[in-house]
This record gives C-alpha cells, structure tokens and sequence, in this order.
C-alpha cells in the first residue's frame, strides 16, 4: 500500500463512498515510487465535473479547468486536482485537443496520457494499475511516451521538452524510439508558448541529471536556445582540443547551486565567446571581452523567452 497525503486519502474515501471510482494519478505515484516527495496530487474519477462540484460542495474549489474536466479542491490546505476520466480528439495548435469527451473508462484515460511513468493509477482497493508498463521502466531508468511518440509529440508539441526534462529530474535515459520522434520533431517547440518553454527549460537545467541530458541530447537545449550551438564545436582550450566551451558550460552548471537564477546564469556565462575573435594563447587572454557580450546576448534570449525584468537582472 502507498502512503498517500491524508488530504488525498480524504477526497477518495468522500468519492468512494457515493459510489465513485477514484484514483490517485499520473506523477505523484511515480514520486512515491522513487521515494520523492510529489510536487502535486492528481485524482481521475468517473464522476463528472458537476458531480465533482456536488460530492466537494463545502470545500474551497478553483473551477479554472473545468472545460477539461478539472476540479481543483482545496482539503486541509492541500490544493487536488480532480478530474473526471476523458479521452481527446483531434489536436489543434500542435498543443490543445479540439474537444474533450469525457469516459468511464480509466484506461482510456490512462492511454491519452505522455509518458509511461506518467501513466500509473492507484487506489486502496485496486493497488498499483499499469496499463503501459511504467512500473517496468521506473525500475529501468527510461522515459518512454504511452502509445506512437510520433503522434504524441505532433498532437502536443509540449511533450518534448518534457521528455528531456523528466530524463533530468529524474536522472533517466530517454527511450530510442521516443529519442528518435522526439529530435524528428524538435522544431514544432516553435508553435509552444515561449512562457512553457521557460518553465520546462528551467526544470532541465535544475534536474539531478542535468550534466547527463546537456552531454548526451544538447539538441533540445540548442532547439530553445541557437545561439549556444557554436559552443560545441569550439574549443575550450588551445591545449585541450576534445574539450568544448559547451563541456565547458555543463561542467560549470553541474556545480553551481540549484537556484534558477544561477544555473541559467551559468547556461549563458559563455555564449558570447563565439562572437569574440581570440587573441593570444591563453583562455584568460583569447577571450577576454566575452564577459560583456555574453551578457548583451543573454539579455536578448532572456527578452525573449519572456522572463521577469527582476530574474532578468539576477541572472
């Protein structure tokens, strides 16, 4: 038996007892599995959003996703999102499904999710549910999309730079055939918000295999960022030819602390060295205006990827 929030225990035995199916859902099983703590709580049910509303009507709620099924419920000051079972049409914007047709079948709505550890459904009675074999690749190390990646990545673009960032929070390696239809459709992240792309960038850059996913898939982080492509054919050193400003770069966000501020900081410190002609032989003397220009053009990418002025001028 999994040890879930008391909250969350609370909002099933509530569901359950009129009748309802419950079940905890999507990350936070995979965060217990890994002895993580889950950042949130989801809850899937095959009540429908009013009956969601009716079953909570004495607790706080946030009706925000309600078109999608969502009912955010507030129970001892634990925010829970619970959202009834649904299935998903046709895509549009390479982001949203056109419409939302609600189910009474948790495996359709497992099968509509990303990822297989993302795809986990628990309660008390039924125990650990595992329609795609997530349980397989948590213990595995793999990130691996539930069903055809390459039209999970063509319906939700989103899904991505998420495989790439739960591959750095999680320390994960990525699955060849998720990899493959992943790089295939990279240049679709320009139809997603730059506001998404930030949030998701950011938790690449702060995730415990960072260095790993920067080393082996550089692709996505060049695919939000061009500008720091360069830096992996250059070299870091006149003496040290195989090691790159881009190893440079990882080694030097691997070992700074995990604040956002700082580990994008440390992803932009040397951008500005490709636009700088070298001049004398050592690292110190061949690129010693790349300070100034790294923060000229870090400004630039900053602007665009839409951060606050504040986080801009810590960076």
């Amino acid at each position: 038996m999994l040890c879930l929030n008391e909250a969350v225990n609370k909002a099933m035995t509530r569901l359950e007892s009129l009748g309802f199916e419950s079940y905890v859902v999507g990350g936070s099983i995979r965060d217990i599995l890994l002895d993580l703590n889950p950042a949130d709580w989801d809850i899937a049910t095959d009540a429908n959003p009013f009956q969601i509303i009716e079953v909570f009507k004495e607790e706080r709620k946030n009706l925000s996703g309600i078109k999608f099924g969502t009912v955010s419920v507030m129970i001892d000051n634990i925010s829970i999102d619970i959202t009834t079972y649904r299935t998903e049409g046709e895509y549009k914007d390479f982001r949203h499904p056109r419409e939302v047709l609600f189910s009474s079948s948790l495996f359709e709505d497992m099968k509509r999710r990303d990822f297989t550890v993302n795809a986990l459904a628990y309660n008390r009675k039924d125990g650990i549910i595992d329609y795609f074999g997530g349980l397989d690749d948590i213990s595995s190390g793999v990130i691996k999309c539930v069903g055809d990646p390459s039209k999970k990545f063509a319906e939700d673009a989103l899904r991505i730079i998420r495989a790439f960032r739960f591959a750095s929070e999680l320390d994960f390696k990525i699955d060849e055939h998720t990899l493959k239809y992943a790089t295939e459709k990279m240049h679709l992240l320009n139809e997603i918000s730059v506001d998404r792309i930030q949030f998701e960038a950011t938790k690449l850059i702060m995730g415990k295999g960072t260095d790993k996913v920067m080393a082996d898939y550089p692709e996505i982080v060049f695919s939000v960022i061009p500008e720091l492509k360069p830096l992996k054919t250059m070299s870091q050193y006149e003496d040290i030819p195989n090691f790159s400003v881009w190893d440079h770069v990882v080694k030097v966000i691997n070992n700074s602390p995990n604040e956002p501020h700082i580990r994008w900081a440390a992803l932009l410190h040397d951008i500005g060295k490709h636009y700088i002609v070298p001049e004398g032989n050592s690292a110190r003397e061949r690129y010693k205006e790349h300070a100034e220009k790294s923060a000229e053009i870090a400004d630039i990418i900053l602007s665009r990827l839409n951060f606050k002025k504040s986080l801009k001028k810590k960076i």
